[in-house]
């Protein structure tokens, strides 16, 4: 069960990442697949047996994941409250658009954001943290993730996977993923130095082409659990997807879970 109270909800200072929204919304939809039946499942059972679950979403966009998790727990009957968050305005109307009644999307930063409320579920999925390109401000937003935690409530990570980028340089660093239908395609040439990881993206769709380019601080497994360890935290399971799958280095993400200590 949710505990705290509503609070003043602050929304504090932008991300330099979010005008992101501006070139990119209006194909996130395409570029980013639906979720798959398994992965909604999994991400309901997480809160699952809860009669009024809540759950707040950094990084939300669109919606890709907030939405179908929403329409799951409707359908399982619960009385569920969810809050998205977003750097970019463009995203959050996409998502208001949809107009899914138990979603409140707010335009925010991962850092400082605080609504005086705790979660039983927070989510910061889609390597959004990585965008925060300073080691003290993604450990600013791991203590904003547990800030909102409730006593026994899980955060769920998920985060581009080292080795795989690693294996990806070693091969090149560029490589061509198809998508269905005719001539539509992201080509990804990639660049790492250190932690740091220059990812330029060209998304094809027949004649639409676009150039994405995004700069993003990877966070490796041993600073991501010293993170979660100075937030209070304690990682109860590393996955390779949104559907349990165990983890393994061929993984082209880490999804973590992490589980706020109950009261005594």
């Amino acid at each position: 069960m949710t505990s705290g109270s509503e609070g003043t909800y602050t929304p504090g200072e932008l991300q330099d990442s979010g005008d992101y929204g501006k070139q990119f919304s209006d194909i996130y939809d395409s570029v980013f697949p639906q979720l798959e039946p398994a992965e909604i499942e999994w991400l309901a059972l997480q809160v699952g047996g809860r009669t009024s679950p809540s759950v707040l979403e950094f990084g939300v966009g669109t919606g890709r994941v907030l939405v179908p998790l929403a329409e799951r727990l409707r359908e399982e009957g619960a009385d569920a409250s969810l809050v998205g968050v977003d750097a970019s305005q463009e995203m959050l109307s996409i998502l208001a658009e949809r107009e899914v009644p138990t979603i409140v999307p707010r335009l925010g930063n991962m850092r400082h954001y605080r609504d005086g409320r705790q979660y039983d579920l927070v989510l910061c999925v889609c390597g959004s943290l990585a965008l925060l390109r300073e080691p003290a401000a993604q450990l600013d937003a791991m203590r904003t993730f547990s800030e909102h935690l409730a006593p026994g409530g899980l955060l769920i990570t998920e985060t581009h996977n080292m080795p795989w980028v690693k294996k990806l340089e070693e091969n090149g660093g560029s490589m061509f993923m198809p998508y269905p239908g005719v001539r539509r395609g992201m080509v990804i040439f990639s660049e790492l130095e250190g932690e740091y990881w220059d990812c330029k993206q060209i998304w094809i769709d027949d004649e639409d082409i676009r150039v994405l380019p995004e700069r993003a601080l990877l966070i490796g497994e041993e600073r991501l659990l010293e993170m979660a360890e100075a937030s209070g935290l304690r990682r109860v399971a590393s996955l390779s997807a949104l559907n349990g799958a165990p983890y393994g280095e061929d993984s082209t993400t880490v999804v973590s879970v992490f589980e706020k200590a109950a009261s005594s």
